[in-house]
C-alpha cells in the first residue's frame, strides 16, 4: 500500500476494519441465533459508500472483472482493487505543458509516456526509474519545444 496516497490508504484500511466486523457481526447472528440485520447492514451501507463515493465505477467494475462476480464484501476485493490502483497511470512530473506518466505495460513493466491535453504525446518508452525517465523528458522537450522527440 505504499503506492498509494495517504487518503487512498485510509479509504482502504477502513473498508478491511468494516469487513472484519461485519464479518464478526455474522459469526456472531449464527452462534447466538440473534437477529444482527440492523448492525450488518448498517456496516455494508458504510462500506458501499466509502468505495462507490471515492472510487470510479470504472475502476470498481476493473476489480471485479479481474476478480469474478459475488467478492465485494471479502478482502480480496480490496487486495484486488489495491493491485489495481498501482497499477492505475500516474502523471509524475509536468513540464512546459506536457506531462510525463508513469504506467504499467501489459506484461507488468513499468513504462513511461508523454501526454499533452490529456491525449499521449509519444509512444512508451522504459527507464531504469523515475529520475532517470524524467531527465529524458526533459532533455526531450528542451531539445524542439515545439516538437519534442520522444
Amino acid at each position: 500500500m505504499d503506492e498509494l496516497t495517504l487518503e487512498q490508504r485510509s479509504i482502504l484500511t477502513e473498508c478491511l476494519r468494516l469487513l472484519d466486523k461485519h464479518k464478526e457481526l455474522c459469526d456472531e447472528e449464527e452462534a447466538t441465533g440473534r437477529c444482527m440485520d440492523e448492525q450488518t447492514d448498517e456496516v455494508f451501507d458504510r462500506y458501499w459508500h466509502l468505495l462507490h463515493d471515492n472510487f470510479s465505477m470504472n475502476l470498481l467494475r476493473k476489480v471485479e472483472s479481474e476478480i469474478g462476480h459475488g467478492k465485494f464484501m471479502e478482502t480480496d476485493y480490496i487486495n484486488a482493487l489495491i493491485k489495481v490502483l498501482i497499477n492505475q497511470p500516474k502523471t509524475i512530473y509536468e513540464y512546459n505543458g506536457y506531462k510525463l506518466v508513469r504506467s504499467k505495460d501489459c506484461w507488468g513493466n513499468q513504462s513511461y509516456y508523454a501526454s499533452s491535453n490529456g491525449i499521449q504525446y509519444s509512444d512508451v518508452f522504459d527507464a531504469v526509474d523515475d529520475d532517470s525517465a524524467i531527465r529524458f523528458f526533459v532533455e526531450s522537450i528542451d531539445d524542439d519545444p515545439g516538437s519534442p522527440n520522444f
